[in-house]
């Protein structure tokens, strides 16, 4: 019980710091360049492909569904800028969201899906059954890349 609890704490979190996020200061500036987008969902116990899966890009309004091997169609994404560091430290990639949806499982949000102009990129996404112990959707944020993190860290570090 106390396990759920925390669980179900956790994803809360997530979904309001994303949310606070938003209101407090992440502009996004929309560029002409888009990325293109495929996303491939499977069971989170089984590891199997779930066809039928709804998958929605809110900044495009694309619904797609999964065939039989778990994939979507090739989705065009408008590159959106993330300029929520912008006066700290450069960031060249973008974001996207990604919502999944399945009877009989718990829905998924893949928030700050990073992104590049002209990418080409695959994602898998893992949704669990819905045994009625999550009361709220499962949520993902993805973080920036490993090299722009390792920048930004040196370089607030302090001066000894």
């Amino acid at each position: 019980m106390t396990i759920r609890r925390n669980f179900t704490f956790i994803a809360v979190v997530s979904v309001l710091a994303a949310a606070a996020m938003l209101l407090a200061g992440c502009v996004f500036l929309p560029k002409k360049e888009a990325f293109t987008l495929t996303v491939c969902v499977k069971d989170g116990f089984s590891g199997k492909p779930v066809s039928g899966a709804a998958v929605v890009i809110p900044e495009t309004g694309d619904r797609l569904i999964t065939d039989s091997e778990g994939f979507t169609a090739e989705a065009s994404v408008p590159f959106i800028a993330d300029a929520h560091y912008s006066r700290l430290q450069r960031q060249d990639s973008g974001i996207a969201t990604v919502l999944i949806y399945r009877d009989g499982y718990v829905p998924y949000a893949l928030f700050y899906l990073r992104t590049h102009a002209g990418e080409r990129r695959t994602v898998t996404l893992y949704i669990f059954p819905d045994d009625g112990t999550m009361r709220e959707p499962f949520s993902v944020i993805e973080s920036p890349d490993d090299a722009w993190i390792s920048d930004f860290t040196e370089k607030f570090r302090p001066k000894a």
